[in-house]
């Protein structure tokens, strides 16, 4: 019995260390599943970036294919208008 008395004035201590531990074990895992979740977002973000990286490109590239498109065209019209205006020989 002489054992139990000097642990037993230190139970209340210990009991409230345990919750204390609990509470910071719970904050932890809650902390650990968090982060997980960040981790997937951030790479699920990273893949959508890259494809929408490549997208830019595709645009890019049909734009100054348009361009060069667009400016071969202005300068056909710009031939038959100057024919159109020119006078014509006899």
């Amino acid at each position: 019995m002489k054992s139990v008395e000097g642990v037993s004035s230190q139970l209340p201590l210990i009991v409230d260390r345990l919750h204390q531990l609990a509470f910071l074990h719970t904050q932890a895992a809650d902390f650990a599943n968090r982060l997980v979740a960040t981790e997937k977002s951030s790479t699920e973000l990273e893949r959508l970036l890259c494809n929408l990286e490549d997208t830019l490109h595709k645009v890019e590239k049909g734009c100054i294919e348009n361009l060069h498109i667009m400016e071969k065209n202005v300068l056909v019209l710009d031939e038959r208008l100057k024919n159109l205006t020119s006078p014509k020989e006899v």
